[in-house]
């Protein structure tokens, strides 16, 4: 039977599409007034917020200033929790974070909280631990102890693994919690403390390995950890909790603003906040006003990851296609270059690549040049070699490593496994949630963002590039 496309359309269809274009119509208006009134009312804060920012510098945060690597956060959790810390509340902080701890640690890890002020208690940063592992360079330490000794009685340890940024080395995990249970038997507790609140990667803690007193923690509260993460290790609540009750309490005001500056700080950095909380506080307001606003908001709410992840591929295209012009006006005639992006919230998928058609000569799975993220947010940057160990003579991966270690020109790198040499970026460009409104516009007619973001890789493009040339055998390239 044949359709005649041209054909009018049968009345009863005509009215249902009609019906269905008034209402499309009147749901646009709808969402369009939502955000034309809500404009209004965030105008009228960030007025106020001027405000109150010419005269009490309501934004200033000293972490803005501070370090704010893993030493620096390591150093600030440190201090709080030693009770002869030069934030002279003695056991204060200490106490409340027992109590956060309580509920998850194992029998046999006990403590008086009554009478903690007769307790010996140590803390130590970066301490230096001993393992059997010959292929060490340098010796494992753990970021954070905290070592209780209750008169007359054995020691106690909380260990705090911290990983704001950074992913883990080859069995880093597990070997900190053989070491613990060595010298503490089981009177330990590891904490394992990361932005996504999850498990330690499977090559730090292999799936096999017993858990024991290892324990996970976020510095904000999320919902990153899959189910089959957290259902082996429990999970205590976020850090950001402990500062906000430590805040609380202390009478110091000067510490009392440090304590909240570092919350603020951890929800900005790894909670991925991208508004003040003046603005959530009138957002809410304004959603509760109405059924109407409720629902809309709901519909941008569910709508909102997938114009994140299109903004972010928009983005990283147009990165690709300046990285690519730049790469080829360096190199001259490299007609094998290959660049490459995507974004879909996959950690394994998502990011800009550069490779060479010759190094996939002889295998599967050929080094590549990856500006890549952790996790299904567009956070935790970094920018590295990765390489598939299966794929090639393993040499190679080690030679690879060794050669981008050696190079004083390229900073900061760390290697895991997969990865011969990594770094991830710096400050701001760690973390691409609060930067969606840049790279929305910065997509369609460029800008700053771009330019540093392409100028970087690039260079580390220039550097890497030659060395794996050679060690692949394809002879040195301009």
């Amino acid at each position: 039977m044949e359709t005649d496309f041209a054909s009018p359309i049968p009345g009863g269809l005509r009215d249902l599409r009609d019906r269905v274009l008034q209402a499309r119509h009147r749901a646009l208006n709808v969402l369009g007034n939502f955000f034309s009134d809500l404009r209004l009312r965030l105008v009228g804060v960030a007025a106020v917020e001027a405000e109150l920012e010419h005269r009490i510098a309501s934004r200033f945060n000293v972490f803005d200033y501070l370090r704010d690597d893993e030493l620096g956060l390591s150093r600030v959790v440190a201090h709080l929790l030693d009770p002869g810390g030069p934030h002279g509340q003695k056991t204060l902080f200490l106490r409340l974070f027992l109590g956060l701890i309580d509920s998850v640690r194992p029998s046999s890890f006990p403590f008086d909280e009554r009478g903690l002020e007769e307790y010996t208690v140590v803390v130590t940063r970066e301490r230096a631990i001993e393992t059997n592992e010959p292929d060490l360079k340098a010796p494992r330490r753990l970021d954070v102890s905290v070592e209780l000794r209750p008169p007359g009685e054995e020691a106690l340890c909380i260990a705090i693994e911290n990983k704001p940024y950074a992913d883990d080395g080859d069995n880093q995990v597990k070997a900190y919690q053989e070491w613990l249970r060595e010298r503490y038997g089981g009177r330990f507790l590891l904490i394992y403390l990361s932005s996504h609140g999850g498990r330690p990667g499977y090559n730090s803690l292999p799936l096999c390995a017993p858990t024991e007193g290892i324990v996970t923690m976020s510095f904000c509260p999320v919902s990153a950890a899959s189910p089959s993460d957290d259902a082996k290790l429990p999970r205590l609540p976020a850090l950001t909790e402990w500062l906000a009750q430590c805040a609380q309490v202390c009478q110091v005001d000067r510490l009392r603003w440090f304590l909240r500056d570092a919350e603020a700080f951890c929800h900005k950095r790894f909670g991925g906040t991208m508004t003040t909380p003046s603005e959530q506080e009138e957002v809410r307001r304004f959603v509760l006003e109405s059924d109407d606003n409720l629902r809309t908001a709901l519909a941008v709410f569910d709508s909102w990851p997938r114009i994140r992840n299109e903004v972010v591929e928009r983005f990283l295209a147009k990165l690709r296609d300046l990285v690519q012009e730049e790469l080829h006006r360096a190199a001259g005639s490299a007609d094998d270059l290959r660049v490459g992006s995507s974004f879909r919230g996959s950690s394994r998928h998502d990011g800009l690549w550069t490779d060479r058609a010759a190094w996939s000569a002889s295998a599967t799975h050929p080094p590549c040049l990856w500006l890549a993220h952790d996790g299904t947010d567009p956070r935790s940057w970094y920018l590295g070699v990765w390489f598939d160990p299966k794929g090639r003579d393993s040499s190679e991966e080690k030679e690879i490593h060794e050669r981008l270690s050696g190079e004083r020109t390229l900073r900061g790198g760390r290697h895991s496994t997969n990865w011969p040499w990594y770094r991830h970026l710096d400050g701001d460009f760690a973390d691409w949630s609060p930067l969606i409104f840049r790279m929305h516009e910065e997509a369609q007619k460029g800008g700053d963002l771009l330019r540093k973001l392409g100028a970087e890789f690039r260079e580390f493009a220039e550097v890497a590039m030659p060395i794996i040339d050679e060690v692949l055998g394809q002879g040195s390239r301009t």
